[in-house]
């Protein structure tokens, strides 16, 4: 009689994905800061007559 064909050995499972390492977030985007306001233009004198 023809022996028995051995079973096939399980294939071992694929080993497990390592998982991704979370990308770290983004730094916070600096705050612009604030433009400071142009100084005020001194009022022109008026001219006296």
């Amino acid at each position: 009689a023809t022996p028995a064909t051995p079973a096939s050995a399980a294939t071992p499972a694929a080993p497990a994905t390592p998982a991704t390492p979370a990308t770290p977030a983004t730094p916070a985007t600096a705050a612009t800061p604030a433009t400071p306001a142009a100084p005020e233009t001194p009022a022109t004198p008026v001219t006296p007559s």
